[in-house]
C-alpha cells in the first residue's frame, strides 16, 4: 500500500480515493479472513501440556517423556527449556503458573494419576523457578508437610495450598517464604480450629485469590479472598448438588470456574454486580448431561476452557458478545487439529492448551489473525494518509 500511495504523479483527490479504496479493501479482506479463520495454530511439542502463557508469549507447562514428567518453559524463538526437578523430592515436576518476568511455579510430584493438576496430594512440594536460581523449594517451613503453588502474579505473590495436621489450607506466599493463611469457609482462627479444607487456584494483580473450600453444610464452594473482606462464599448454580469451584480471576475481580447443576456441569462467570451466571455449553454431550469448564480469564473478560461435543472434549472461548464458541470452528480445519482444552490466555488474546494433531497429543498456541500488531499497522497507515492530506492543504 505504501508503494501505491507514494505515486506523486496522481492528483490528491485521485490519490486519496485510491489509497482509501486499498485500505478499505484490505480491512474487508481481513474481516472476511477473521470470519472464517480467526486463530492461527502453532504446534508447541508432542506430549506437552501447556498450562499458562504470559504477555510476551512464553508458555509454561508439563512435558511428558517415557521416564519422566518435567515442568518446562517454551517460546517460539527459544524453543523448549526443561526446568528440572527438585533435589531430593519426588522424581517429576509440573508447571502450573507463570508471570511476566518468566517466574514459574508448580510442584515436584509423583507421576501418579492425571497431571498437571491443581489439587494437593501427599508428597507434593511447591517450587519457584527463576532464570537466575533455577528450581527451588518454596519455603513452607513451620506450616506445611505438603505444598503446591498454583499461580504467581507480577508482584511475585504466590497462591497455593499447604497441609498441616492433615488439613489443607489456601495460602499466599512470597518467594522468601513468608506465608499468609487464608482460612476456610467453615471458619476458625488457626489450624486446630478449622474443619474441611480450602485450596487456592489463581491470584490477580491486586493479590485477590480464588479457589474452593468446604462449607459448614459439607459442600465445596468457590471462594474469593480479598484483603478487605477475607474469604467470601461465591455460592453455586441452581441445583441440588451445591458444588462449585473457582479456577481464575482477572484484575476487575471477575471470577470464573465451574458449578454442578441438575442438568449441567457448567462453566460460570461471577462478578460482584451480577453474581454467578452460567456460561452455557457446546451442544451435543453424548450422555445428555452437558459439561463445560472454564480455566482462565483475561482482563478483557475473555474466558477459555472446554466443553463436550458428543463424547469428545473441545476447547472453547466465551465472550460477552458471542457467547460460547468452539475454538475448532475458529481455525483452519485443513490443518488436522482437534483442540481439546484451552488452559491459558494472555492480554494479547493468545491462547494455549492441548489438542490432537493428526491423532497425536500436542500442546498448541493460538494467535489471533490478523495479530493486533497488524491492525495497528493498518490503522497507523490510515493516520499517515490523513497527515499527508493536511500537508497538501497548507
Amino acid at each position: 500500500m505504501n508503494v501505491f500511495c507514494a505515486m506523486g504523479s496522481l492528483s490528491w483527490a485521485k490519490l486519496s480515493g485510491f489509497c482509501l479504496t486499498v485500505l478499505v479493501s484490505s480491512l474487508t479482506v481481513s474481516s472476511s479472513v477473521l470470519a472464517g479463520v480467526s486463530y492461527a495454530v502453532t504446534p508447541i511439542e508432542r506430549d506437552f501440556v501447556a498450562t499458562d502463557i504470559n504477555d510476551a508469549g512464553w508458555v509454561a507447562g508439563t512435558r511428558y517423556w517415557p521416564s519422566a514428567a518435567r515442568a518446562s518453559l517454551w517460546s517460539a524463538d527459544s524453543g523448549m527449556l526443561d526446568l528440572g526437578q527438585l533435589v531430593g523430592a519426588m522424581p517429576d515436576s509440573m508447571a502450573l503458573g507463570m508471570n511476566n518476568e518468566n517466574r514459574v511455579v508448580g510442584a515436584g510430584v509423583s507421576r501418579v494419576g492425571t497431571m498437571p493438576r491443581a489439587d494437593l496430594r501427599p508428597g507434593d512440594n511447591a517450587f519457584l523457578w527463576t532464570h537466575e536460581t533455577g528450581m527451588q523449594y518454596l519455603n513452607t517451613s513451620g506450616l506445611s508437610g505438603d505444598s503446591i503453588a498454583a499461580a504467581i502474579n507480577d508482584q511475585n505473590q504466590i497462591a497455593g495450598t499447604v497441609t498441616h495436621g492433615g488439613t489443607q489450607v489456601a495460602v499466599i506466599a512470597s518467594p522468601e517464604g513468608a506465608q499468609r493463611v487464608l482460612g476456610t469457609l467453615t471458619g476458625g482462627s488457626d489450624y486446630s480450629g478449622w474443619t474441611g479444607f480450602s485450596s487456592a487456584a489463581a491470584i490477580n494483580a491486586g493479590g485477590d485469590v480464588v479457589g474452593t473450600s468446604r462449607t459448614v453444610g459439607g459442600g465445596s464452594h468457590a471462594f474469593l479472598w480479598t484483603e478487605a473482606g477475607g474469604m467470601q462464599d461465591l455460592g453455586f448454580l441452581p441445583g441440588a448438588y451445591e458444588n462449585s469451584r473457582a479456577t481464575g480471576i482477572n484484575d476487575a475481580r471477575q471470577v470464573i470456574g465451574w458449578s454442578q447443576g441438575d442438568d449441567c456441569w457448567c462453566a460460570f462467570l461471577w462478578s460482584a454486580g451480577d453474581g454467578m451466571r452460567s456460561l452455557g455449553y457446546l451442544s451435543g454431550a453424548a450422555t445428555g448431561y452437558e459439561r463445560s469448564f472454564a480455566s482462565d480469564i483475561n482482563n478483557a473478560g475473555l474466558v477459555i476452557g472446554w466443553s463436550h461435543v458428543g463424547d469428545v472434549a473441545h476447547a472453547m472461548l466465551w465472550t460477552e458478545t458471542a457467547g460460547m464458541q468452539d475454538l475448532n470452528a475458529l481455525i483452519d480445519p485443513a490443518e488436522g487439529w482437534v483442540l481439546s482444552s484451552a488452559n491459558g490466555i494472555n492480554e494479547k488474546r493468545q491462547i494455549v492448551g492441548t489438542g490432537l494433531l493428526n491423532g497425536q497429543s500436542y500442546g498448541f498456541l493460538l494467535s489471533p489473525v490478523p495479530e493486533p500488531a497488524t491492525w495497528a499497522m493498518m490503522l497507523g497507515g490510515l493516520g499517515v494518509l490523513f497527515r499527508r492530506r493536511r500537508r497538501f492543504d497548507v
